[in-house]
């Protein structure tokens, strides 16, 4: 991003929320940082790239020659290697190097001058072999407790990750007993669990402890206090641009991410989760906090001129692998895609036009699109086998005005209902029969996606139709977003606060109880994944503001998982 946009957006956000000046903002958060950055020292000193050789062993002790190196730190852990035969040079045959076989690992436990004490915790150590830590990037557990502030937790593990020598890992789990289980299944080499208190005069005090993966031995404990000026730069902004009152694990994605799906491509049980890139789609263990694509090469390609509308997934035939479902906007058309995972890639397996989908009880349905009106027609029960689409001759009975996107079915005292949005994305209640018998008296803050209806000349507005956000139905409740656009901008530029409500029925009407109650920013997209609720959303105007004062490129989107009771 160049220098002079990247000035306009600072001065920009600042003009409208009336923020001190930004390089002001920025020294007092550099200098917020001096203590974050003293525990991250701390840490670094324990990993610093060492050697010693050893001089004599006996009985799983041995002293190694240290010199007057002010890198070694008690407590620090070695590998012991030995030196093997020697590498030729293919055509000199001058000795280059000799290969080295580890034997071991060691623990440094005590340092007299230019002598190290070492215990050997596995293999053997012999005079002449080296006990030694590598530059390689040393893996460690990000293990941050509940009570930890959002922004005082990324703004840490922003600077251990910028040290360059870990490889830091992560988890969705928070409780200290789940520290060390998630850091073998991980393969972590360390742990470093954060917590917070509160400390004397208002000051926040962070807590961290530095653990081995291999046997749960602490061997760092420290504690940082912070005042409330240095807590207060570093999360200056988060209260406009992070969630609020909400615990959830929180996961950088692209900025042209606003749809979300699951689906079991494997047919192994376990449903991938998906999102797209802006140029593909991209898959993930939706179990795994760590977000790694868990397809290898498996992506689907966007074609070019697509805007995606809907994602969904399909079970072709008997078999337990699913489909994927895509539905999209390009050059006034509606394309649907379906595509199949055969083991390493997808394959796009069927293309329709003017054809919504969606799959409702895991059945496909579809209804097609006309440009003069979006939506035309009945919602129609598809039948997929072998890459042909077709028409079962079933329909679905929804009430005049409910579309293929508009709603979901609750089931209520033995009844079925339908609850849909309406155009005013004001909440329906319909019987199965289509008898409305409650609605919304206010609006749930509009929807993202609107197109406007082909009319023959500019002189005619035949109105918009709308792609609705999602109704998830989990037991008794209705799951939807509320939105609450910026007051006095123009249009645009997105939304102050959004938040997911929980509609209870109680058979009068419905209760409206907050289930996320507020993420400052626009919420794209939402889905539940086991029992977790997984939310694609951005900050006001889709910039993260902190980095602006950092000089790091604001453009942002976050994925955010949410741990959902029982």
């Amino acid at each position: 991003m160049k220098k002079g946009f990247l000035r306009f957006l600072v001065f920009l956000i600042l003009g409208i929320l009336f923020l001190a000046p930004a390089s002001q903002a920025r020294e007092d958060s550099k200098k917020a940082l001096v203590p974050l950055e003293k525990m991250r020292d701390s840490v670094l000193a324990f990993f610093k790239p060492a050697e010693a050789e050893v001089v004599n062993s006996s009985g799983g002790l041995f002293t190694g020659s240290i010199g007057n190196a002010p890198g070694f730190k008690e407590g620090m852990r070695f590998r012991v290697l030995r030196k093997g035969i020697p590498f030729l040079h293919p055509v000199t045959h001058e000795p280059v190097a000799n290969i080295e076989e580890d034997t071991g690992m060691a623990e440094l436990e005590k340092i007299t001058g230019d002598t190290g004490y070492f215990k050997v915790l596995e293999g053997e150590a012999k005079p002449g072999d080296y006990a030694r830590i590598s530059n390689s990037k040393v893996r460690l557990l990000f293990y941050q407790l509940r009570n930890v502030g959002w922004a005082l937790s990324e703004e840490y593990f922003e600077l251990l990750k910028k040290s360059g020598r870990f490889g830091l890992l992560t988890t969705a789990l928070d409780n200290a007993a789940g520290a060390m289980p998630e850091a073998k299944r991980l393969k972590a080499d360390a742990v470093l669990v954060l917590s917070q208190s509160k400390g004397e005069d208002g000051k926040t005090v962070l807590n961290q402890k530095l653990l081995w993966a291999s046997d749960g031995k602490e061997f760092q404990a420290s504690s940082t206090a912070l005042e409330p000026e240095a807590v207060k730069e570093l999360t200056v902004g988060e209260e406009l641009f992070t969630p609020k009152g909400d615990t959830a694990t929180t996961f950088h994605i692209p900025f042209a991410s606003d749809l979300i799906g699951l689906a079991d491509v494997r047919g192994d049980g376990t449903k991938e989760l998906f999102i797209n890139s802006g140029k593909k789609l991209l898959f993930y263990d939706a179990k795994e906090a760590a977000l790694e694509p868990t397809l290898g090469e498996g992506e689907i390609e966007r074609h070019a001129g697509d805007e995606y509308l809907h994602f969904d997934s399909v079970r072709p035939g008997k078999g337990k692998k699913e489909d994927i479902v895509v539905t999209a906007m390009n050059g006034g058309h509606i394309i649907s895609y379906i595509y199949a995972f055969d083991g390493s890639k997808f394959k796009e397996v069927w293309t329709g036009k003017e054809l919504f989908l969606r799959t409702i009880g895991g059945k496909l349905y579809g209804q097609k699109f006309d440009s003069d009106k979006g939506y035309s027609g009945p919602v129609m029960e598809m039948a997929f086998r072998s890459g042909m689409m077709k028409e079962t001759g079933k329909r679905l009975k929804l009430p005049e005005g409910v579309n293929i996107y508009d709603f979901s079915y609750m089931d209520e005292g033995g009844k079925r209902y339908i609850v849909a949005f309406n155009d005013a994305d004001q909440i329906n209640l319909y019987t199965d029969k289509g008898m409305l018998i409650w609605y919304s008296k206010k609006s749930f803050g509009g929807f993202l996606k609107k197109f406007k209806k082909n009319a023959p000349t500019v002189m005619v507005d035949r109105g918009e139709w709308s792609v609705k956000d999602p109704i998830l139905v989990r037991g008794k409740d209705v799951i939807i977003v509320k939105r609450k656009p910026l007051v006095g901008m123009a249009m645009g530029l997105g939304y102050k606060d959004s938040a997911i409500k929980t509609l209870r029925w109680n058979g009068n009407g419905f209760d409206e109880l907050d289930l996320v109650k507020e993420i400052h920013g626009t919420i794209y997209d939402y889905a539940i994944s086991g029992n977790n609720l997984l939310v694609i959303a951005s900050p006001i105007l889709g910039m993260e503001f902190k980095k602006i004062l950092q000089g790091e490129s604001p453009v942002t989107r976050f994925l955010y998982m949410y741990p959902l009771e029982e």
